[in-house]
């Protein structure tokens, strides 16, 4: 007898993404650019993410990388703070 699989109601990415949000909008006085890059990821991503899927993939790997080049600013700049604090002051 076969056994019916359980789907939730809110997918797990959804739910991820949702908590992902949740936790920048919470943050936003202590850590501004988080905020900010996930703002802007959503805006550049937006116009080419598409409402019909034509596949299981989110969205085409070619119209991801322009969007996740904040990701990659925020990741450089906090790498270049991190760094500064490690040196002692002269």
């Amino acid at each position: 007898m076969a056994r019916a699989h359980h789907r939730s109601a809110v997918p797990p990415r959804d739910a991820g993404g949702a908590a992902a949000a949740v936790a920048l909008v919470v943050a936003r006085r202590r850590w501004p650019a988080g905020l900010a890059v996930a703002i802007a990821y959503a805006l550049t991503l937006a116009p080419v993410s598409g409402i019909a899927q034509a596949g299981p993939q989110l969205v085409a790997d070619r119209y991801s990388y322009l969007s996740t080049l904040g990701l990659a600013l925020l990741l450089g700049g906090g790498l270049i703070a991190l760094r500064a604090r490690a040196r002692p002051a002269r």
